[in-house]
């Protein structure tokens, strides 16, 4: 790894001088490898700066300072619902920001872009031949909708042979291996800051990734019960190419949430599944840091991936199980994989983001739009690299990405072929007036929506309570003041650095958030956190661009107690952003979450408390009620989900002819079953259970035999 620094002084320096060091001239090359050590060498440029910044180090930067106090009060006033002193605020930020760039108090850190030519195929092209064969086989296998072994097999083996007959093996010339114990002395004694910034960054993601699974969420929902059952049934032996009963009817997740069960050995549960899910999502944050540091620098990349990975956002839609569990892991592979195949001439990388496109699309319809986000980024490629050969270069990748693309989605293809109906249902129901009427002109609606959307992460949001916090920003307030700064700093750098990777980068902003303006059936539901989830990529990195901005202006001033300074305005920034999104994640979605759900939890230790109590299990159960609990929620909180505790109140005489204890659980309001149950067992007993949540009250009513 090549570094574009002095050498270090014979005596060895504290974290606290190299990190004053490291920041005093932190508008200089950077380069590095990836927060998590999978980068190679790197060779990063800046532009639109001088060598020297003697000036910016001397005097305080009184415009990034202004810029962002701006900023946060614009947000402050956003968060408020004060619209329009908001966006006055903001805009004087930008203007801050833009005096700043003039003064040369902040600079856009840039990766070089290799200049290699492309190269294409590697002799095994004629695999192509038995990798189609098989993928057609495959096709034909799936005509019970049904993963069965051949035609899986069929499946994984079409995918092998075609990835492996379009996988250029030419060689590049590439650094030589350094060995862990290396990378790790070289850490320790000459990058200590970044070191130490690594490893708070990953004890930060893995503490909000893990922590307090049981608690957040608290309770089971339908969409969530469906989710689970679904998972039953796959480890059961009956897995479909679709489940069109769930809100998300793509396969992978819950092939995904059947694998980790079966291979942890666990018993299937509501925490098992969130923890499969997060530890997915661990993935997300890997990629979404090389991703940064692949367009910008690896602090940018470490920036972005600590955003990520504390982002409630992220965090809710990670356990919320209704469908998201794998949208993040796959965006992020498949964007990096974009960006990094055509700014490095790599077609294997652009292979890999077709490949993880179409996994994508076997988790979530959200993924139908990355085909057009990743035809706009190469255009902007395009747009910006007039080379010999760029045009022929595009056309071969998008024919190459659609081959595998089609490879990967044979099981869709399949669901598609044999009723396209259940798949597009969905769709066109939010699209057209499939469903319902539309309320007006589909174009102003769009637009509308459209309009609605861009203000989701410093705005509010149209999300449920199940899977966000309603009419609230995606974004805890300096992740989101430090998008619009992001944003505007990309958009002043464009100008002088006429790289495609920032702009493309900005346009996928608004692209990702189709999925959710396209609601134009409904368009109180947007914008959706859920649909416009894989927007959560571009906007981690360009937060992360705006705090790399501001931080370092403020970090290059040189105060008397220079050290003191910049480690308390480090911490500050890195504690706020914790405390608001652990705020937000863990103490105010759980608690809205339990205002709105039904106590399935309370109801399931009432019913191991009362087997406790006598001593002998107990017939169990829920007495239907209209817009009351799921009887299978109860049931899989009990530790019965092969339990049927369902039971309408027509069907109470039934219950006569079933020996030993039993135990009703019924609505307070339903009057009609108590008087029922009362007539059927005038010995029975009823007691009202006060809940934890105020009008979460039950009744049970206990017949002993």
């Amino acid at each position: 790894m090549m570094e574009n620094t002095p050498a270090p002084d014979e005596r060895e320096i504290t974290i606290l001088e190299y990190l004053k060091s490291l920041l005093a001239h932190g508008t200089r090359a950077e380069t590095g490898a990836s927060a998590l050590q999978a980068a190679g060498s790197l060779e990063e440029t800046s532009v639109g700066a001088p060598e020297s910044m003697t000036r910016t180090e001397k005097s305080f930067p009184w415009f990034s300072a202004a810029a962002v106090l701006l900023a946060l009060t614009a947000q402050l006033l956003a968060g408020s619902r004060i619209v329009f002193f908001g966006l006055v605020f903001y805009g004087a930020a930008a203007y801050c920001l833009f005096q700043a760039s003039r003064r040369q108090e902040w600079r856009l850190p840039l990766r070089a872009q290799t200049k290699e030519n492309w190269q294409y195929f590697s002799g095994k092209t004629w695999l192509l031949f038995p990798g189609l064969g098989l993928a057609t086989g495959a096709f034909l296998l799936f005509n019970g909708q049904r993963f069965t072994p051949g035609a899986s097999l069929c499946w994984v083996g079409g995918i092998f042979l075609t990835l492996w007959a379009l996988w250029n093996q030419s060689g590049r010339d590439k650094p030589p291996r350094v060995s862990m114990s290396e990378r790790l002395r070289k850490l320790l004694t000459e990058d200590r800051a970044w070191f130490f910034a690594l490893l708070l960054v990953m004890a930060a993601a893995a503490w909000f990734s893990f922590a307090q699974l049981k608690r957040v969420p608290p309770e089971l929902v339908s969409g969530q019960v469906d989710h689970i059952y679904t998972v039953r049934d796959i480890l059961s032996g009956s897995a479909a190419l679709s489940f069109p009963r769930n809100l998300v009817s793509e396969p992978l997740q819950y092939l995904w949430g059947a694998l980790l069960t079966f291979l942890t050995g666990a018993q299937l549960s509501f925490v098992g599944l969130k923890l499969a899910y997060a530890l997915a999502n661990l993935a997300a944050i890997y990629y979404i840091c090389r991703l940064g540091t692949e367009i910008f620098d690896r602090w940018v990349g470490l920036t972005a991936a600590f955003l990520l990975s504390v982002s409630f956002w992220q965090i809710i839609q990670t356990r919320a199980l209704l469908g998201s569990g794998l949208v993040l892991p796959l965006g992020c592979a498949a964007v990096y994989y974009l960006f990094s195949g055509y700014a490095n001439h790599k077609a294997n990388d652009l292979l890999l983001s077709a490949f993880f496109v179409g996994l994508g699309l076997l988790t979530n319809k959200i993924f139908l739009i990355f085909p057009l986000a990743a035809l706009v980024a190469a255009c902007f490629w395009l747009m910006f690299n007039r080379e010999a050969g760029s045009g022929r270069a595009l056309f071969s990748a998008i024919a190459q990405a659609l081959l595998l693309g089609a490879v990967v989605c044979v099981p869709l293809l399949r669901s598609l072929f044999d009723g396209p109906a259940a798949y597009l249902a969905p769709i066109l129901s939010r699209v057209s007036d499939y469903e319902i009427a539309l309320s007006g002109s589909p174009i102003r609606i769009f637009f509308g929506n459209l309009w609605q959307a861009l203000g989701i992460a410093n705005w509010s949001n149209r999300g449920s309570w199940v899977d966000g916090l309603t009419l609230n920003p995606g974004l805890d307030l300096l992740s989101a003041a430090f998008f619009v700064l992001g944003v505007c700093a990309v958009v002043f750098n464009l100008r002088k650095s006429k790289d495609w990777r920032p702009a493309a980068l900005l346009a996928l902003y608004p692209l990702l958030l189709l999925p959710s303006a396209f609601s134009l059936a409904f368009p109180l539901e947007n914008p959706s956190l859920s649909r416009a989830l894989t927007a959560l990529i571009p906007v981690c990195v360009l937060s992360a661009v705006g705090l790399r901005a501001i931080s370092g202006a403020l970090l290059a001033w040189q105060p008397s107690r220079g050290s003191r300074y910049k480690l308390a305005l480090a911490g500050l920034v890195f504690f706020s952003i914790l405390g608001f999104n652990f705020r937000a994640a863990f103490s105010e979605y759980p608690a809205a979450y339990r205002q709105n759900a039904w106590n399935s939890s309370e109801m399931a230790n009432l019913i191991w408390q009362t087997e406790l109590n006598t001593g002998f299990p107990q017939n169990v159960w829920v007495v239907g009620y209209p817009y009351w609990v799921d009887a299978r929620a109860v049931a899989i909180e009990a530790n019965r989900m092969g339990q049927d505790l369902a039971l309408m109140p027509e069907q109470l005489e039934q219950t006569l002819n079933v020996p030993g204890y039993k135990l009703f659980l019924i609505h307070p309001l339903d009057s009609a079953s108590v008087a029922k149950l009362q007539e059927l067992y005038p010995t029975g007993t009823i007691a009202m259970v006060e809940s934890s949540v105020p009008e979460k009250n039950f009744l049970v009513f206990l017949v002993e035999p």
